[in-house]
C-alpha cells in the first residue's frame, strides 16, 4: 500500500470532520478515497447542494493531509491503514472498519493473538476494580492480550492487571493517541505505550466528545475474540459495546453482580440473555485452549496461584 493512499485517506477524514460513518458512506461500494478526491459524481457523497463545484474547488486540497502526515512522523505516531500487513484482519471484518489507525507505541501481532476486551462502568464498586484488575493479570499470564479503553474505573484496572503481569495491552482511546484522558491515568498511559500501544481512529489533537465513544467500542470489540463485560447499568456506554459484540459474532461474557446493586443491571441482564457467566480467568480461558492451546502459553494449568498484593 503506497503512502499517496493513506494521503487520501487521511483528506478524506478529514472532510468528514473524522465521523467514520459518513467515511463510510463514501466509500459504498468498494470506490476508494482517492476516487472520492478525482470524481465530482463521488464527490457528491460528502457535499451536496448548488454550490458543489465551489466546494470541489475549494476544499479540493491535500495539504492538511500532507500536515497531518508530517506530524505524525514528526511526535513519532505510526498510521496504520487497511491493507497494510499491520493492519488487524479481525478489525477489518468489522462493520464500519475504520480506515487509518494512529499508534503510540509497538502494535503486536493481534491476529496471532487471543485478544480478550475488558470493560466496565467508570464509578464501580471497590470489589469490581480488585476482579477486574486479577482477570486481567490471570489472562495476560495464560498469554491473552488484554484490550481496554483506559477510561477511569474498570478499563484502568484491567489494564493495570495485565501490565502487573508483565504482559502487554492496547488502549484503544475516543480522542488522539497524544491526549491522556483522564489525567489521573498519565502514569498507566506511558506504561501501555512501553509495553503494548495507544491506539485511536481520530487524530492527533482530536478531544474525545461524548458521540466518538461509540465508535472506540466498535474498535475495541472488533480487535478481539470475545468482550468481558464488568459492572455497568442497562443503558450505559458500556452497553454499547455488548451491542457491538452481539452484532458482530464475538464471543460475550459478563460478571455477575447482586441483584440490587445497580452496576449489576447489564452484567445479570447479559447472563440472563445466555452471555457467558464469568467466576474467574478460567471461564473465559477454556473458551479458547482447544483453538488456541499455541497462543496461550500457559493454559488453564499454569495461572499465577498468587496474585501481588
Amino acid at each position: 500500500m503506497d503512502n499517496s493512499d493513506l494521503i487520501y485517506k487521511l483528506w478524506l477524514n478529514i472532510q468528514c470532520q473524522n465521523n467514520p460513518e459518513r467515511v463510510f458512506k463514501c466509500l459504498e461500494g468498494g470506490v476508494s478515497a482517492e476516487e472520492v478526491y478525482n470524481s465530482k459524481v463521488l464527490y457528491k457523497r460528502l457535499y451536496s447542494g448548488r454550490k458543489l463545484s465551489d466546494r470541489f474547488t475549494v476544499r479540493h486540497s491535500l495539504k492538511k493531509a500532507y500536515m497531518l502526515a508530517e506530524e505524525c512522523e514528526k511526535s513519532g505516531i505510526k498510521m496504520v491503514q487497511m491493507g497494510d500487513k499491520e493492519y488487524p484482519k479481525r478489525l477489518s471484518e468489522m462493520y464500519m472498519p475504520p480506515q487509518v489507525l494512529f499508534v503510540k507505541g509497538e502494535l503486536p501481532d493481534i491476529d496471532g493473538l487471543v485478544a480478550i476486551n475488558i470493560v466496565g462502568s467508570r464509578e464501580c464498586s471497590e470489589y469490581s476494580e480488585k476482579f477486574a484488575q486479577k482477570l486481567a493479570y490471570d489472562l495476560a499470564s495464560a498469554g491473552i492480550l488484554v484490550v481496554s479503553g483506559m477510561a477511569k474505573g474498570i478499563d484502568g484496572f484491567a489494564h493495570s492487571g495485565a501490565l502487573m503481569a508483565g504482559h502487554r495491552t492496547i488502549a484503544v482511546l475516543a480522542g488522539g493517541v497524544d491526549i491522556i484522558y483522564p489525567k489521573r491515568n498519565s502514569e498507566l498511559y506511558n506504561e501501555i505505550i512501553q509495553n503494548g500501544a495507544v491506539i485511536s481512529e481520530m487524530p492527533p489533537g482530536e478531544v474525545g466528545k461524548g458521540r466518538f465513544y461509540k465508535y472506540r467500542n466498535r474498535i475495541m470489540v472488533g480487535l478481539c475474540c470475545g468482550t468481558v463485560i464488568i459492572e455497568g447499568r442497562k443503558n450505559s456506554g458500556t452497553s454499547m459495546s455488548a451491542n457491538w459484540a452481539e452484532n458482530s459474532n464475538r464471543d460475550l461474557f459478563a460478571v455477575p453482580g447482586k441483584p440490587n446493586d445497580k452496576g449489576a443491571e447489564l452484567p445479570n441482564k447479559l447472563i440472563k440473555d445466555n452471555a457467558k457467566l464469568v467466576t474467574s480467568a478460567e471461564d473465559v480461558i477454556e473458551e479458547y485452549i482447544g483453538v488456541y492451546s499455541s497462543e496461550i502459553e500457559n493454559g488453564l494449568k499454569m495461572l499465577r496461584p498468587v496474585f501481588p498484593a
